[in-house]
């Protein structure tokens, strides 16, 4: 540390900002500074970033604690790929001296100058081996650790150099030649399998250019999977006059960054991989690479042209979403993944630009007349003809949950959560071991991943991420309870059925008051396009709050914020779309329908914008039963009744597609009977609904068009139940309807019209019956309609001076008279008449 710091002070061109002395030879200056010979091979680029051969760094890294002060700030600087290593464990060692503090910038990081003590964290082994040394040195999976096959390794990475090649990533020069910033390099390989199961390596050579500076221009937003929902709702909504043809087509953009076109104003240069190439030769990049920082940008402003030149404009939305107003068109980019909606024949026209503009696989359609199963994400998009398309998860990570937190085989359980659920276990509140902790995580994460998809997971999976940082011996509980609650219904998926085209969406939302611990409230939504279900959440609120109306509006301005996002994106396509927020709080509707906070005068004024919404008519709010809530079920455990009678509402049911059922099978589960309860359930719901739709529908067409068309579509519903009536097609003319008939439809003549009027007939009748009865009852007791008369000794002061006062007068033509005036008065049964009688 002397040593050191007396060079230090002999050293004429050492500066903290890099504008004195001389720039051309920093690097040697901190060469030798550190009374380390220059390696020939060492380069600079223009903010004085020191690039050692990676031979050196290869030693460097066998003993940091051995290395001179140079080579140590060389390490923390460009540090070893192959080790896992955290600039925030650097510790100071010394006693800390005006002259041994001093800062020194070595390209955009400063380090104190004095000795430092490098501590390294064990972590999974990283695949950076050259490719010479395979077979030689193992080669591991970067995602799971896994060895890997050499021979699978060499062929993956020759196959990306090749790639290399074709797409001009780059051009070789020589480190005099270089121009920019220098960044390394590796090689990441991650093993996977095609469609047909046999392994095989993938290969990426990535560049390792690090966020050393906040940066406004790297940031690509990701559309959310609630609008691939929206384009598989469209797709099952849009009916051309040749019936339901909108298909789906899936692409995937091989090396997609490499698509884009470096810009000049920012050069790049990356140092190959070990071994790759020749001492002294460099990459100059011509496009964007993998691991630099605005690749994803690049690409995704390029995938922008390659649209328009489709006719796809970029939506404002969500720069990721496209729409082809000609074809009506709904697109979606997410990362190198592309789908679309829209007619075959417009498809073609997509496919040649994409294939002429792009490296793309061409994947199968999904749809009428075209696969019935592809993949998406990761997820699987099926079609079942004449019905609908379905979206599954993958069903791996169900078999994986079931199989490690299930080994027994226990009893499937009707719902994922209960309130009682380790209150008797003197243990829940235990913490779990590393191990256990570490196995808890992995659960907790595909149990997120399955919920994505499933609204009747969300509230579980809500409350085991609460645990992630401190795993509760409670959360192992819920854990295997969910695992015996998808071992009943393990694969269901959206589905997402023919329907008209509808004109709004649905946003049914709930909140449960004070739920945790910590006593924030949970609130849950979930949004209908028609019969489709495309987003549900289940949030905890970010306040407390003071009240269950409060609780309840955190609720709805998150709903209604959702179904404003969805309406934008309609009004973006040319069609006017309506948003209903539903609630079962009156109160909280109340807060959202007026003006100001009113009574409420703690909430902030951030949520309040909700009452603009609604009083522009932007969205509309309407009252729920809470019994029919459906988001009831994401923000509490419910009993199983009626967590059953709420998933029967939701369009989440077992999967039809034979292809789909062939992949699950592949796993060796099948889909027990539980999994039937829950599709029958759903279409005994549907089967109602339809019943009484088609009840009392009545049709008036030809007699052999109505008799084969609608029996037809009607048998397809319904099977064997329907039957045709009524002789020969002349019977068939006019009127007629689907009538109930033995738990089945018949088609026959329309009688309830004049049932109708024989029931509203009697009605009437027996109306004016009793009236006529009422008006004679009260005519006899209270007389209604006569002179009641009184008793004098009943009389009281004011009836007689009323009497007095008009005794002997005619009411009517003011002349004397015979007779005494006077009042009524009710009395039941007597009419006596008064002293003066006229009688």
């Amino acid at each position: 540390a002397a040593a050191n710091r007396e060079e230090d002070r002999e050293e004429p061109n050492t500066n903290i900002d890099g504008n004195k002395g001389d720039e051309n030879d920093s690097a040697q200056n901190i060469e030798n500074r550190g009374g380390e010979e220059t390696n020939k091979g060492n380069a600079e680029n223009q903010d004085g970033y020191v690039t050692p051969r990676a031979e050196q760094d290869q030693d460097m890294a066998s003993d940091p604690s051995s290395l001179p002060f140079a080579a140590k700030r060389r390490l923390f600087d460009s540090p070893n790929p192959g080790d896992s290593f955290e600039g925030s464990l650097v510790e100071e060692m010394g006693d800390e001296t005006a002259e041994s503090s001093k800062v020194r910038r070595v390209g955009a990081l400063q380090v104190c100058a004095r000795p430092l003590a490098v501590k390294t964290a064990q972590a999974m082994p990283v695949s950076y081996v050259a490719t010479r040394d395979i077979g030689n040195v193992d080669v591991f999976d970067q995602r799971t650790g896994e060895k890997l096959d050499p021979e699978l390794v060499r062929a993956g990475r020759a196959k990306e150099r090749e790639n290399m090649q074709e797409q001009g990533l780059f051009k070789r020069v020589s480190a005099q030649e270089a121009r920019g910033k220098r960044v390394r390099s590796m090689w990441l390989d991650e093993l996977r399998r095609d469609d047909a199961g046999k392994p095989f390596v993938r290969s990426r050579c990535v560049a390792m250019e690090f966020n050393q500076y906040e940066r406004l221009d790297t940031y690509t937003g990701t559309p959310p999977l609630k609008f691939v929902k929206l384009i598989l709702s469209r797709a099952a909504s849009s009916k051309c006059s040749r019936g339901w043809r909108r298909v789906l087509g899936l692409y995937d953009v091989v090396t997609a960054f490499w698509h884009a076109t470096l810009p000049d104003d920012e050069p790049l240069v990356v140092i190959p991989p070990r071994g790759e190439e020749d001492d002294g030769v460099l990459w100059q990049l011509l496009k964007a690479m993998y691991g630099t920082r605005r690749a994803s940008l690049l690409f995704a402003e390029f995938m922008v042209t390659v649209f328009a030149a489709a006719g796809y404009r970029a939506l404002k939305v969500s720069r990721q979403l496209f729409y082809h107003p000609g074809f009506d068109s709904l697109a979606a980019l997410h990362g190198d993944d592309v789908i679309i909606e829209a007619l075959p024949e417009d498809l073609d026209q997509v496919d040649e630009v994409f294939r002429e503009k792009l490296n793309v696989k061409v994947l199968a359609r999904v749809g009428p007349e075209a696969a019935k199963i592809g993949r998406y994400l990761k997820r699987y998009v099926c079609y079942v003809p004449g019905v609908g398309f379905e979206l599954h998860e993958d069903p791996k990570h169900v078999v994986e949950v079931i199989r490690r937190r299930n080994k027994d085989g226990a009893k499937p359980q009707a719902t994922p959560d209960s309130k009682d659920l380790g209150k008797n276990d003197p243990n829940a509140l235990d913490e779990l071991s590393a191990a256990e902790a570490t196995e808890y995580r992995s659960d907790v994460g595909r149990i997120l991943y399955i919920a994505s998809g499933r609204f009747d997971l969300q509230h579980v999976a809500r409350v085991l991420g609460t645990q992630m940082s401190k795993p509760l011996r409670s959360g192992v509980l819920r854990i295997n309870r969910v695992a015996r609650y998808l071992s009943g219904i393990p694969f269901v998926g959206l589905h997402f059925d023919h329907q008209e085209p509808p004109g709004g969406s649905t946003i049914p939302v709930d909140s449960n008051w004070a739920e945790e611990p910590d006593r924030y409230s949970t609130h849950a939504g979930c949004e209908f396009v028609g019969k489709h279900l495309v987003e549900s959440w289940v949030v905890t609120d970010q306040v407390r709050a003071l009240s269950s109306a409060e609780a309840e509006l955190y609720g709805i301005v998150d709903g209604a914020a959702r179904g404003i996002l969805t309406q934008n994106l309609y009004e973006e396509l040319g069609q006017a779309w309506r948003a209903e927020v539903q609630s079962d709080s009156s109160a909280a509707i109340a807060i959202s329908s007026k003006s100001g906070v009113g009574r409420t005068r703690h909430i902030a004024t951030r949520w309040l914008w909700v009452q603009d919404a609604v009083r522009n008519k932007q969205i509309s709010l309407t009252k729920v039963k809470g019994t029919e809530n459906v988001a009831d079920m994401g923000t509490k455990a419910l009993d199983a009744a009626k967590f059953q009678e709420l998933r029967a509402k939701l369009p989440l049911r077992a999967p039809r597609c034979p292809e789909f059922l062939a992949i699950v099978a592949g796993f060796g589960l099948t889909v027990p009977g539980a999994s039937g309860e829950l599709d029958k359930q759903a279409n005994d719901k549907e089967k109602q609904d339809q019943q009484e739709n088609y009840q009392y529908q009545a049709y008036q067409d030809g007699p052999r068009e109505f008799g084969d068309q609608v029996c037809q579509n009607c048998q397809r519903e319904f099977g064997n139940q329907v039957s045709v009536t009524g002789g020969e097609s002349e019977q068939y003319a006019g009127y007629r309807f689907y009538q109930v008939t033995g738990g089945g439809y018949k088609y026959g003549q329309d009688y309830s019209g004049y049932l109708l009027l024989f029931v509203l007939g009697f009605v009437f009748f027996l109306g004016c019956a009793t009236g006529v009865g009422v008006m004679m009852a009260a005519r006899r007791l209270y007389g209604i309609g006569g002179v009641r008369r009184r008793s004098p000794d009943v009389r009281d002061q004011g009836q007689q001076t009323y009497m007095e006062k008009n005794r002997g007068h005619d009411k009517v033509s003011q002349a004397p008279c015979t007779y005494t005036a006077v009042r009524k008065v009710m009395h039941p049964r007597f009419l006596v008449l008064p002293e003066h009688s006229w009688g």
